[in-house]
């Protein structure tokens, strides 16, 4: 059996704001050096911060659940990515929620937990409608900790040139509200949109990117009201118990083993 075949593909992302666009950072683990499935296969989802302060006090100030926004890998429905701060200088930091990646979120204290679910949700929301705006960057880096092939593939910036969604008429009806001065176009009567993307590359010993080729792909309608209906659930704070078709929406309960890492619970 191949080696490659033994190996698990797997992704690791950062969702953070930078040049005013919403920008996914994924840090994507190769199989091995002839594995050229370059793209991660995801989705994003909901983290559901929920939690009973010890303290009184707390309680009776604190709201017990706090939504944010997260990544998660469709092969196995775990979170593989969270929201970042970015700071002045340009630098990431990730948010430490009660349900962060980071082992260290067992260590925080409920004050620490409370200042940083706020900051998650209001991160989570300025992302959304940026990309909702169209104002979109996905970044791609490949990780190699076995085999590489004799040519590596390049780092990767795809930037979203068009603004597909804007202040027209909703053409229908729709089933929620999209965010405040925005209008929907209803999935049965729009005719298909395109958006153009730019792919930027990082060549060996640079460190900035370099103009590549543009490309052109059908917007998922569907998808994009899926994201206005995860936009009502984070600023609401309340998860919904269906997709937007109707169908019931998948959870994934999560625990911290003797280490503190996320793991998916057991029954």
């Amino acid at each position: 059996m191949n080696d490659e075949k033994l190996i698990m593909k797997s992704f690791e992302a950062k969702l953070y704001i930078e040049d005013n666009s919403a920008t996914i950072e994924f840090d994507v683990t190769m199989k091995g050096e002839y594995d050229e499935d370059y793209t991660p296969d995801w989705n994003f989802g909901i983290i559901e911060n929920k939690w009973i302060p010890k303290k009184k006090k707390l309680s009776q100030t604190a709201p017990r659940t706090r939504l944010g926004l997260s990544v998660y890998n469709k092969d196995d429905m775990m979170m593989v990515g969270e929201i970042f701060q970015t700071d002045y200088k340009g630098d990431l930091h990730m948010i430490i929620t009660s349900n962060s990646m980071d082992p260290k979120a067992g260590e925080a204290t409920e004050e620490e937990l409370i200042q940083e679910e706020n900051l998650a949700k209001e991160i989570s929301l300025q992302f959304l409608d940026l990309w909702l705006k169209g104002k979109q960057c996905i970044k791609y880096n490949y990780i190699y900790p076995h085999d590489e092939p004799t040519h590596l593939p390049l780092p990767q910036k795809h930037i979203r040139k068009e603004v597909p969604w804007t202040k027209k008429d909703v053409v229908g009806t729709t089933t929620f509200a999209p965010p405040e001065g925005y209008k929907i176009r209803s999935v049965r009567k729009v005719s298909a949109d395109v958006a153009s993307w730019d792919i930027y590359i990082k060549k060996p010993g640079e460190t900035e990117f370099v103009y590549h080729k543009t490309y052109v792909e059908e917007i998922d309608t569907e998808s994009d009201l899926e994201m206005r209906d995860v936009y009502q659930q984070i600023k609401h704070n309340k998860l919904s118990k269906t997709y937007t078709d109707g169908t019931p929406a998948k959870c994934v309960p999560t625990e911290r083993d003797e280490d503190g890492t996320l793991k998916p619970k057991e029954n």
